[in-house]
């Protein structure tokens, strides 16, 4: 009899085969009499089926071990009651027709489900329970949904094209969301079945009782590279077909679930949005579960960095002026992107591998892990802080403070206010890792206005928003923590008017000079540094940030870029963001590139000509021309990246100084 039920269920699950127009009445009776038999043996077989699924439940008993999983199918899997309003939440966002939902949409959704049956999404961070990485794909799917609908899709189309393509750019949206962790099922983790075989998801579904753990020592980032295997598994043939008659939209699928970040364009960057907002809604904004990850976790590394950065480096000059950290009542704020930086050069200087080299990255690792706290997903916090007569306008970061301190060792809170004015996202520009309009008395040797406040804090913010972000420019801080040494002067990360070659110190392989051989009697330029030894301490700084990798390189709105095989600096803004950094006077920007061209290690275009121009084509940009150096081979930076493949040297050389964004 419970054979019959079997059947006659699988009957009624797949009445959807029954043809269901109203004007077709063998349909109707077909579908109604399977519906009233179905329901007269639920009734009278329930005991029978709760016997069998108690059985199943428990049948590792006889093992001595009661958690085995038992396979379900797709559909079962994702009629559980809170899926099932997970799946009414997507039919809401999805903004597509019914026939097409089915197809494009559910059909794809159960196959994920019977790929993935009751696996964890992590061994012990978000949604590490059975079945966890099923509820953290359709969350992604319902959050990149719902910020697809903030975009005009295809970028730059015209509104009828956008209508046109609109619904396949919304379906490749949700399949990226869906794919962006799929294959942990193949490499991160292991399946047992109840006989003791090992089994992979490459050879099928998973055919029995199953366990799974989490392999010792894996790759973090090969699931990602590894996504596309499962890809026409989950979306079907179909649907790819469907999406690659639109070459745009499937390449920034297939870039976004295959881990290339900056091919994928708007769609890698709504799943990456998406992905952040259900880790941090599962983990609940709680920082302490970071010290239950394992040992060997980014997650783990970053919370004790963080903890051993304020606790022995920062707390001695906790809540005074100019101080990298303040703390408040509700929350500690660390000065960005110095403290970060410092976070990142020591796991760097550690060993720790997988350590974000971009800092905006960094940002986002601790976002998810919940360790900052954000603001409608912005991580960077504008605010004013004072102590007694002293003011500054500063870029922080949000901490909790549990994460550094547990209990009676919390320090006491500010003597003074600390007022946030705003919050950037972590990909724009924190306009500096210094007070931008700081209200003190200037230091001595910094050159003052008319009004008495200090020039060099000044920052051209129509600049800086389309500039890389200058957590990769303290170099100061960076190199003290790599070597050993102190800060030059003693100054906490955020102060400016530094020397250049202070700031930058030689390395001892380097074939240059520091500002110690040059003349006593040297020119001196903005800031008090020496004009002669600008050009050599760009280089200086140019060269330690590649080795380090605090500049980056190939990336959206990088200074850097591989053309030609050789290095494109793009001018000027990598010299206004030297001057800033490292002179700390922004204009002082040609004072620092004319003595960079007396260097002439950077090829010339035409006599009397120094800089290149490039053409930018990208899924997001197209026709735009940028301007820059490109350098000699005898400079010894030599690029160990491939060349950007969206940037083409173009032949005529620029005729300005200014880059064309």
């Amino acid at each position: 009899m419970v054979g019959l039920f079997s059947v006659l269920k699988k009957c009624y699950l797949a009445r959807i085969s029954f043809p269901l127009d109203g004007h077709h009445p063998t349909g109707r009776v077909g579908t109604i009499c399977v519906q009233r038999i179905f329901l007269v043996l639920s009734t009278l077989f329930a005991p029978a089926r709760w016997f069998r699924r108690s059985y199943q439940q428990t049948a590792g008993a006889e093992h001595g071990d009661s958690n085995w999983l038992v396979p379900a199918t797709g559909h079962e899997l994702l009629g559980a009651t809170h899926r099932r309003q997970l799946l009414r939440q997507i039919w809401d966002v999805v903004s597509v027709s019914h026939d097409a939902y089915r197809v494009l949409m559910l059909q794809p959704l159960q196959r994920y489900a019977n790929l993935v049956q009751q696996l964890p999404a992590s061994e012990s961070h978000h949604h590490s329970y059975a079945g966890g990485m099923l509820d953290h794909a359709l969350q992604v799917v319902i959050y990149a949904l719902r910020l697809r609908r903030q975009h005009l899709l295809p970028p730059g189309a015209s509104p009828e094209a956008q209508s046109s393509a609109g619904e396949r750019w919304t379906i490749a949206i949700a399949y990226g969301a869906l794919l962006h962790d799929a294959a942990k099922v193949l490499v991160d983790v292991e399946i047992t079945l109840r006989d003791g075989r090992r089994w992979s998801l490459l050879q099928g579904d998973i055919p029995g009782p199953y366990r799974v753990q989490y392999r010792r020592g894996r790759d973090y980032r090969l699931h990602q590279v590894t996504n596309g295997l499962l890809c026409q598994r989950v979306i079907g043939a179909d649907a790819l077909n469907w999406l690659s008659e639109d070459p745009d939209v499937f390449a920034q699928l297939m870039y976004a679930i295959t881990g290339y970040e900056h091919e994928a364009g708007i769609i890698g960057e709504i799943v990456a949005r998406a992905d952040r907002s259900s880790v941090a809604k599962a983990l609940g904004g709680d920082p302490s579960r970071a010290f239950q990850a394992p040992t060997t976790s980014l997650q783990r590394k970053l919370a004790e960095a963080m903890r051993y950065i304020v606790r022995e480096q920062l707390q001695s000059k906790l809540n005074t002026p100019r101080s990298p950290a303040y703390l408040t009542d509700d929350a500690l704020w660390l000065v960005a992107p110095a403290v970060p930086n410092q976070v990142k050069a020591h796991l760097l200087h550690n060993g720790v591998s997988g350590v974000p080299s971009q800092t905006t990255r960094l940002y986002d690792e601790m976002q998810a892990h919940g360790l900052i706290q954000d603001t409608d997903g912005k991580a960077i916090h504008k605010a004013t802080v004072a102590i007694g007569e002293w003011s500054a306008d500063l870029s922080f970061i949000r901490v909790p403070p549990q994460l550094i301190w547990s209990g009676d060792d919390r320090p006491a809170p500010l003597d003074g206010t600390l007022t946030v004015v705003g919050a950037v996202a972590a990909g724009e520009k924190e306009s500096a890792s210094a007070p931008s309009s700081e209200k003190a008395p200037a230091a001595p040797a910094a050159p003052t206005n008319e009004s008495g406040k200090p020039e060099a804090n000044s920052v051209d913010l129509a600049d800086t928003s389309s500039a890389q972000s200058t957590g990769n420019d303290d170099m100061a801080e960076m190199i003290a923590l790599l070597t050993g040494g102190e800060p030059t002067g003693g100054e906490p990360p955020q102060s400016i008017g530094r020397s250049a070659s202070s700031a930058a110190p030689v390395e001892p392989n380097e074939v240059s000079a520091s500002a110690d051989e040059k003349p006593v009697a040297a020119e001196e330029g903005p800031g008090g540094q020496a004009q002669d030894d600008l050009g050599q301490a760009f280089l200086t700084w140019l060269r330690t940030g590649l080795a380090d990798g605090t500049l980056i390189v190939n990336e959206t709105r990088a200074l850097i870029h591989v053309v030609d095989g050789r290095y494109f600096l793009v001018s000027p803004r990598i010299f206004k963001r030297f001057a800033h950094q490292m002179v700390g006077d922004e204009s002082a920007w040609e004072s620092v590139q004319k003595r960079w061209e007396r260097l002439k290690f950077h090829d010339c275009p035409a006599p009397g000509k120094n800089l290149h121009q490039v053409s930018v084509q990208g899924p997001n940009r197209k026709g735009r021309k940028l301007s820059g150096y490109l350098l000699k081979s005898s400079s010894h930076v030599t690029p160990r990246l491939p060349d950007n493949r969206h940037l083409t040297l173009l032949t005529e050389p620029a005729t300005s100084k200014e880059d064309a964004s």
